[in-house]
């Protein structure tokens, strides 16, 4: 089973027209199928997502210039109401916010595959972070971006949203340099926890990349277990 679809969103934003291949295994006949399903529909990027692991996949991908840019992990854990202070104050972002919670956003876009993809205009995987801040500051992307503070100043941000009636999702997770090892990502993700809880949700995903260490063992402390490792590939055309 395969699905290719064309990205409208994505495309706008990069100005290169993108798809998307969704198929458990990267099968010979799979690649050919969505290298001329891209050639027709004039893609220039397309991306897919290997959920599984598997010799034969990375195998076809490599005969068929699928280059791997990413690993892809995704822990859940389940919500909980935390009746304890937080260690810093904690409250939704404002638009006023936007400004100085943009600058702690460097930290969470390292290493992410529209960096590491050079095809990609340069410091464009910045540039999407901080949409993705602006417009769910908005309520747009996300449902609520909760702000923390360090001497009255913002330095680290959780956005979060509601999948379905039952499950949430953690989108954005930073905080500034200047401000790690103090506790702020913990306490971000259990305002995150409680913020969900309150609402009726009862599980909690989140997706990070595998160079993001501090996220992994931030998430692993915090009593979220790991259910899938994936690989990003991005599959290049030339202009027609």
């Amino acid at each position: 089973m395969k699905r290719l679809r064309v990205l409208p969103w994505d495309s706008r934003f990069f100005g290169l027209r993108i798809g998307q291949l969704e198929a458990v295994r990267l099968t010979s006949s799979v690649a050919q199928d969505a290298i001329a399903w891209s050639q027709k529909n004039e893609i220039r990027c397309l991306y897919y997502l290997a959920e599984k692991q598997d010799a034969a996949t990375r195998r076809t991908a490599a005969l068929n210039q699928f280059k791997p840019q990413c690993l892809r992990l995704t822990y859940e854990r389940r919500t909980e109401r935390r009746a304890i202070a937080p260690a810093v104050p904690i409250r939704p972002a404002r638009p006023a916010d936007f400004a100085a919670l943009r600058a702690t956003l460097p930290a969470a876009a390292a290493g992410s595959r529209f960096r590491k993809d050079r095809h990609f205009p340069k410091n464009s995987g910045s540039k999407l972070y901080t949409l993705w801040l602006q417009r769910s500051i908005q309520g747009q992307f996300d449902e609520v971006v909760l702000a923390a503070f360090l001497n009255k100043r913002p330095v680290g941000l959780i956005s979060l949203k509601r999948l379905s009636k039952s499950i949430g999702q953690i989108g954005l997770l930073s905080v500034a340099a200047r401000a790690q090892r103090r506790g702020i990502g913990r306490a971000l993700v259990e305002a995150g926890l409680d913020w969900l809880a309150q609402r009726g949700v009862a599980k909690v995903r989140v997706a990070t990349h595998g160079e993001h260490e501090l996220a992994q063992k931030l998430y692993e402390g915090t009593g979220f277990r790991r259910v899938s490792c994936a690989v990003w590939y991005h599959r290049w055309f030339p202009h027609t």
